[in-house]
């Protein structure tokens, strides 16, 4: 397998605007042509990927949110900037001092199975009052926890692996990260215990000790038959699963149908159809710790 590339820095300034999907789009791309992207080496079985922050591959050309802002509910599509973050100078120009709301995540897979909010009371903020929402400097988009959700349609079996950058910033009544499918798969937290936990089909995988408030690297991998287990920055919640989701129907991000709205903080989320190894699955989370600084 190719070797794992990783991309890491500071935001850039605004590079101009081009066309992009019969709209506008602000931001610079890659005009130099020297840009690797984070999930290069890295594509085989690759279902969705999706960043607030940065550009994860170099066949990605397009924007990676498309923004509403508050004054007057224009849309917007900010791409990276040069370096492959998110434009955020063209951001907060397009901005100003009104609060930016994210319409559309896009995927970066190439499957077009982008994240998409059009209910404006439920798209999460990505710019509030004119500053940016960070975490760790990275660009975050902020769920509410009372209506906001985003979803993508997706359809395929229960074999997969996940990794997320998110904050979950307080614990409720089972406030969901991510839901794939109705509840096949769940991380979420937990009213019971207090801790995020993964849910695999009915059966939950607990972390050991709370990180409620922390701004963290988030992975599963689950194959059929076999066994579910759960991480966070590289370190294994302290139960495993032994089974899995038979199948898979959407992406939901912030809460799954029926409520259980998560007041969270999310960056990025990428999705494989398959179980990675130990040596691929430490790779891919390394890529995400680095970039986010969350370990």
């Amino acid at each position: 397998m190719p070797a794992l590339a990783q991309t890491v820095k500071p935001l850039r300034g605004w590079m101009g605007a081009v066309a992009f999907g019969g709209g506008s789009e602000e931001g610079g791309g890659d005009p130099g042509g020297s840009f690797t992207g984070a999930l290069d080496g890295s594509t085989t079985s690759l279902v969705g990927a999706w960043s607030a922050a940065r550009r994860l591959l170099t066949s990605h050309t397009g924007a990676l949110i498309r923004v509403r802002r508050s004054s007057d509910s224009t849309e917007l599509d900010i791409a990276p900037d040069a370096a492959g973050d998110l434009d955020a100078a063209a951001l907060a120009a397009f901005v100003g001092g009104s609060s930016g709301y994210v319409t559309r995540i896009y995927d970066q897979a190439g499957a077009a199975r982008d994240l998409i909010q059009a209910t404006a009371s439920s798209q999460p903020r990505v710019m509030n009052a004119g500053v940016l929402d960070t975490e760790n400097a990275r660009p975050v988009c902020v769920f509410d926890g009372a209506d906001d959700m985003m979803n993508a349609a997706y359809t395929a079996g229960g074999t997969l692996s996940l990794y997320q950058v998110a904050k979950l910033n307080s614990i409720g009544s089972y406030p969901m990260l991510l839901v794939l499918g109705d509840g096949d798969i769940e991380l979420r937290g937990s009213a019971a215990s207090g801790r995020p936990e993964f849910l695999s089909y009915g059966s939950s995988c607990i972390r050991a000790t709370s990180s409620v408030g922390i701004y963290g690297q988030y992975s599963a991998s689950s194959a059929i038959p076999g066994m579910t287990q759960a991480w966070l920055d590289g370190v294994a919640f302290n139960t495993a699963v032994a089974s899995g989701p038979s199948s898979i129907t959407s992406v939901r991000l912030g809460a799954r149908s029926g409520g259980y709205n998560a007041p969270m903080d999310f960056s990025e989320l990428v999705l494989y159809s398959t179980a990675h190894d130990s040596t691929l699955r430490g790779g891919l989370q390394t890529i995400q710790k680095d970039y986010f600084a969350t370990a």
